[in-house]
């Protein structure tokens, strides 16, 4: 199952589910411990980019790319927003490139290597985790859904299918202008291997590991203050935020123990993201994250504001986006399970959902005329609900039914979520958009200065992560290791040895359950290698990037 057909819009949050069929998976998908365990590491994987995406950081991105669109509509109305609309551009597309390898390696970190063991911290993504793979009985206790969770998450990395994927990562080549893959994995492995040194309790505690690197970055409002500041200098705008990106992935070696207890009581007590209770322990002044806050309020006022046309050809293409992007944003923070096309039939008030004759869905209230027409199924799930509830959705164009699980089908009437268009077409009005955006800019002189840094960017990425991925490696061995990392990646480390590279991936899996040698040894046995290759590892990776770890009977692995 290759990486990269599945995915998650970082403008929108909507995500597609690689190997899904909603026709055979949706009872499984609706049910309470009954997905199918084929889908958890593709779940894992794009739930994790979702809650990533869902933060305070992300949101403040996808309004700088809605501010984009509304900008261009303005522009070809004759209106003055030739820079205003590049330095929204500008904004976003910096950001989301410069911290693309790092949303990727915290996806990949929590597909192949987190689990929650003892803490009581348990993530959105944990919990939805285990509405999917713990069985009915241990839902009520959220300390309860976080073992079969994390069993099910080890079982899956162990198949073969689990194995290949994670050496899909180890061939990739270290450049971000690729996938990304390694070089954020690499990077965020990093990352946790530095908070480990802050607080070896995290060695075990991989779910509040990941969850505090992803905060750390996404949920600094300090970032976000910078993010959505006017200018009148685009290179000085540009690198304030170059910076302070850099700054955040680098200095996480200032984080201390007690910065991390503190986000942990923080998430505890319910605050939200959007709080500066959050300054001293995600290091950002408490000053400048109110007005971050603030510049976030007024901009999202904005975007819910009409936007004035005066072009009679241009008022429709107004209404439109309006529409999709108040459907696209107000959906961030909903997870999109699947969506497929379906025979809709509407009788009494209730509506029914076929797919080639089969009945999916029956009884969904609907205020719909009588009906019969081909339309559009999409499943969602609420994060933050304790039991990740389930919604569909379905069109025909129009809304037909909006319902919430419950003991039965009810209409979902939460003001935060109701869409009018279907994910389907809501996405291809939202890609004519981004491509009006782009002939705008093209067709102005702004557009200059922005190719010219947009071509640089890639480079600056490079070097950036390299610097992150490899802090503990040997400095006198950087060079050969870049070379070696980009020409072949994990794998040219070790000079294409499948077998040492199976062995990297096997021992990482057994170490996460127990940090015990014995453990790590009977796993590779059990996987038919040799225990004798996790000491070649540790030789390795002793002169160069270091790959795994023993002292005694513990033993980790570091990618």
């Amino acid at each position: 199952m290759p990486l990269e057909r599945s995915w998650t819009d970082p403008y929108f949050n909507h995500t597609s589910i690689a190997g899904l069929e909603l026709g055979a998976d949706l009872p499984h998908l609706l049910g309470v411990g009954t997905t199918s365990p084929e889908l958890l590491l593709s779940l894992t994987h794009e739930g994790a980019h979702h809650m990533t995406f869902a933060s305070p950081v992300g949101l403040s991105i996808a309004f700088l790319n809605s501010r984009a669109r509304r900008q261009a509509l303005a522009t070809l109305d004759g209106q003055d927003q030739d820079y205003a609309l590049a330095l929204s551009y500008l904004g976003k597309k910096l950001t989301t490139e410069m911290l693309r390898p790092l949303a990727e390696g915290i996806a990949l970190c929590a597909e192949f290597d987190v689990l929650n063991r003892r803490s009581e911290f348990i993530s959105n993504l944990f919990m939805s985790i285990g509405r999917s793979f713990a069985p009915p009985e241990m839902q009520e206790d959220p300390r309860l859904v976080a073992v079969p969770a994390s069993a099910a998450l080890v079982r899956a990395r162990s198949t073969d299918t689990g194995v290949r994927r994670k050496l899909t990562v180890y061939a990739d080549r270290l450049h971000g202008s690729d996938t990304g893959y390694l070089l954020g994995y690499l990077s965020v492995r990093s990352m946790m291997r530095t908070l480990w040194r802050a607080w070896s309790m995290l060695i075990d505690e991989g779910d509040l590991c990941l969850a505090f690197i992803r905060a750390y970055v996404y949920a600094d409002l300090e970032l976000v203050d910078l993010l959505l500041a006017p200018s009148e200098n685009e290179m000085t705008y540009i690198s304030d935020l170059r910076s302070r990106i850099s700054e955040r992935l680098w200095r996480i070696d200032e984080v201390t123990e007690a910065d991390v207890r503190r986000y942990e009581e923080l998430i505890a007590a319910g605050i939200p993201e959007w709080d500066s209770a959050y300054a001293d322990c995600l290091h950002f002044d408490a000053v400048r994250a109110a007005r971050g806050i603030e510049r976030a309020q007024r901009l999202a006022e904005e975007l819910e504001t009409p936007l004035a046309i005066s072009d009679p050809e241009l008022v429709e293409d107004a209404a439109v986006l309006a529409m999709v992007d108040g459907d696209l944003l107000t959906g961030r923070s909903f997870v999109c399970l699947g969506s497929d096309a379906v025979d809709v039939r509407v009788r009494n008030g209730r509506c029914d959902v076929k797919k080639g004759g089969v009945t999916l869905l029956t009884g969904l209230p609907s205020l719909s005329a009588p009906l019969d027409a081909s339309g559009q199924l999409d499943v969602f799930y609420d994060p933050s609900s304790a039991m990740s509830t389930r919604i569909v959705h379905v069109t025909a164009p129009g809304t037909i039914a909006l319902a919430v699980e419950g003991r039965e089908w009810s209409e979902f009437t939460d003001e935060r979520f109701q869409p009018r268009l279907s994910r389907a077409t809501a996405r291809a009005a939202s890609s004519a958009f981004d491509e009006l955006v782009r002939q705008v800019l093209t067709a102005k002189w702004t557009a200059i200065a922005a190719k010219h840094f947009l071509d640089q960017l890639p480079s600056v990425v490079d070097g950036l992560y390299e610097d992150v991925a490899l802090r503990f490696a040997d400095p006198a061995q950087r060079e050969t290791l870049v070379a070696s990392l980009s020409a072949g990646g994990i794998k040219g480390l070790l000079d294409g040895d499948r077998s040492l590279a199976e062995a990297l991936v096997v021992a990482g899996i057994a170490a996460q359950r127990l940090p015990m040698r014995a453990g790590v040894d009977g796993a590779l046995s059990a996987h038919g290698l040799e225990p004798g290759l996790f000491e070649e590892l540790v030789r390795r990776g002793a002169s160069g990037l270091p790959l795994a770890w023993a002292s005694g009977e513990t033993a980790v692995t570091f990618v």
